[in-house]
């Protein structure tokens, strides 16, 4: 192996140093990771935003025979649609992909904990872990949710873990681990590269001054990266890989170049901005002092910088800024604020920055645990449109059979899977070909035939869909309304349907609530 260039230190200068602060560390750490687990606890039953909603039926599908890409549209790669295949076939319960979403916070917990441990000491990985326990719940950008920035943090953070691993041990299969999970995390999402990046950067970094020296770690890290991307690969060609490239990586970077005028993305940052702030303020102020620390060490410096930089691209990179985006910032945000919190040589600060960091996302877990009912959803920002939509599903099922299909125009895919029935529609999504002139003219064909669904929701305007109304007009002939569920939310059937029943008289009164497209 090459000579590594970049500086090295002991953490502990003495073997008895070593074991004394091991072992708490050890049980502190193991700590955390129970602390992770019981602050996502009391979101098990708080349903799913559109876009688990989204995923579990297509997962759903899946599951029931219709191949991926090519029976059933979806713009994300195969690990992310894996993770919900498994968790339908296991159980299918809301609850289920709940607990996925706990249980691979804790992971992400230890593993940024591992990170700053191997950097700094035990206690530094037992401060990493600690935040991100609590901040990585942040209810506000739904990171207990299981949305594909946090399927990717997991698999990205380990990418870095297995960078350091090897920087310090020297064996070459870390760097191999590291291009296998960095590329997993592309599979989750596809803007999940950061963790594959600060990889990269620090195998170069870490080389010898010859260029071979250099290329050689880089390239065990490319062949780990080959094995996930290959076997995705290998299932694109097993279905179309002409849709699959179409869908997952052209329609992407089309829909990504698309939103990028600086209008556009200003308004979308501007819109969900607030409420990010509201639960990572604290954090981003403590990394602020990890910046400058690591700007004084070259291996730090070139794994975390690179690592957050890599991140914060990808975070612009989708052009929308949904709330859930911001997930993928707070992994190396937290390592930044506990290497920051513990390069003071006073305890009292280090634990005062600790506690700093993670009060406004602990602030709202308490107050989530101590309140019910709207006071209780109120940091959830999905919590009104789900309501509505298990209300919506319960008469939906009441109303049809399996057999029947229904239609939600145009970006609320969760009534599919709670009322357990299909659309012939591809597009679940608002942000899909359904915008395309081709998409629209199958949506007005498929509402205007002999099989449309028996029962449209319309969650939107159709005529800010299709300014033509041709759309509005199709459905004002095939369709009559029978329901308002809330404001904003009509219930259409079909002219020929009979036996509907009622919807309930307590629910036609209800008061409007919270939408969400999907991102």
């Amino acid at each position: 192996m090459a000579s590594v260039t970049l500086d090295r230190r002991p953490v502990f200068a003495s073997r008895s140093l070593r074991t004394f602060t091991r072992r708490p560390a050890l049980l502190a750490f193991a700590g955390t990771a129970v602390l992770a687990a019981l602050a996502r606890v009391p979101y098990l039953t708080v349903g799913v935003g559109p876009d688990e909603g989204g995923y579990a039926y297509v997962a759903r599908q899946w599951g029931r025979g219709a191949a991926l890409y090519r029976d059933v549209w979806i713009d994300r790669p195969q690990g992310l649609l894996s993770i919900y295949r498994v968790i339908y076939e296991l159980s299918g319960h809301l609850w289920a992909y709940r607990l996925g979403a706990l249980l691979i916070g804790v992971g992400v917990t230890l593993v940024v904990g591992a990170i700053a441990w191997m950097l700094r000491g035990p206690w530094t990985g037992v401060a990493a872990a600690l935040i991100y326990a609590v901040v990585g719940v942040g209810p506000h950008i739904e990171g207990f949710t299981l949305n594909g920035e946090l399927a990717a943090a997991l698999p990205s953070a380990g990418a870095v873990a297995c960078a350091i691993a090897w920087w310090q041990r020297g064996r070459r299969a870390w760097l191999v681990a590291a291009g296998v999970l960095g590329a997993t995390a592309i599979l989750m999402k596809q803007g999940g590269f950061d963790g594959l990046v600060a990889a990269g950067a620090l195998a170069v970094a870490a080389g010898g001054p010859p260029f071979l020296e250099r290329a050689r770690p880089l390239g065990l890290v490319a062949a780990g990266a080959a094995v996930p991307i290959g076997a995705a690969l290998v299932h694109a060609l097993t279905v179309d890989f002409g849709k699959y490239w179409t869908d997952v990586v052209a329609f992407r970077a089309g829909h990504e170049l698309h939103d990028s005028t600086l209008v556009g993305r200003f308004g979308g940052l501007k819109g969900t901005f607030p409420k990010a702030e509201a639960d990572l303020w604290a954090l981003a102020l403590v990394a602020l002092i990890g910046l400058v620390v690591v700007a004084r060490r070259r291996t730090e410096r070139v794994v975390l910088l690179t690592w957050f930089f890599a991140a914060f691209v990808a975070f612009n990179l989708g052009g929308l800024y949904w709330t859930h985006y911001y997930v993928q910032l707070v992994p190396p945000l937290v390592v930044l604020a506990a290497l920051g919190a513990s390069a003071f040589p006073w305890r009292i600060v280090a634990i005062g920055l600790v506690c700093l960091a993670l009060a406004p996302v602990g602030e709202t877990l308490v107050h989530v645990a101590t309140t019910t009912g709207e006071a209780h959803d109120a940091a959830i920002t999905f919590a009104g449109s789900y309501e509505v939509d298990e209300r919506i599903a319960a008469w939906v099922k009441q109303n049809t059979t399996p057999a029947d299909t229904i239609y939600a125009l145009d970006s609320r895919a969760t009534l599919y899977y709670l009322a357990g029935r299909v659309t012939r529609y591809p597009y679940i999504w608002h942000h899909s070909p359904l915008l395309t002139p081709s998409g629209m003219k199958l949506l007005r064909k498929m509402l205007s035939g002999p099989d449309r669904p028996r029962i449209v929701v319309l969650y939107r305007n159709p005529r800010e869909l299709d300014k033509s109304r041709r759309l509005a007009t199709i459905l004002t002939a095939s369709y009559r309304e029978v329901w308002r569920p809330v404001k904003g939310i009509r219930v259409l059937v079909r002219r020929d349907a009979r036996g509907i029943t009622p919807p309930p008289v307590s629910a036609r009164a209800s008061g409007p609530a919270g939408h969400q497209a999907s991102g």
